[in-house]
């Protein structure tokens, strides 16, 4: 399965308990980041376009202590695609006083710049559940 469709996979799955998690080696780093995916397609880049992820990350490089800090635009090709680096879902296990963020409202969708093309955007609908 490529990353795309794990990411997918994750952000659509609205019913298994618990939800599923992306966790990844992100651009040859040596650790792992696993993260909730909210947001998932297009972008403009210079040239062209990409796919990208906005992900709540919890856990991993660069993980920051305030919530609001934990958002984070991938690139989905920036994450390892071979195994055994390879991206995957796991089943949410979060960290004791991980904060959830419900899914992203209208305007928060229309605030955030890292999936900027509407069309053929997926979006998380429902709360992830531990």
């Amino acid at each position: 399965m490529s990353n795309y469709d794990e990411i997918k996979a994750a952000i659509e799955d609205e019913t298994t308990i618990p939800s599923w998690a992306i966790q990844g080696y992100y651009d040859g780093e040596t650790n792992p980041r696993t993260f909730l995916a909210y947001v998932l397609g297009e972008s403009h880049t210079k040239p062209g376009k990409r796919l990208s992820v906005l992900g709540y990350q919890y856990a991993g490089p660069h993980t920051s202590t305030n919530d609001a800090r934990k958002w984070r635009c991938f690139k989905v090709d920036s994450f390892s695609s071979t195994p055994p680096t390879a991206l995957k879902k796991i089943k949410l296990n979060p960290p004791a006083g991980l904060t959830i963020p419900p899914p992203l409202t209208s305007d928060e969708l229309k605030r955030q710049n890292c999936v900027d093309i509407p069309g053929g955007r997926i979006e998380r609908k429902v709360i992830y559940k531990p």
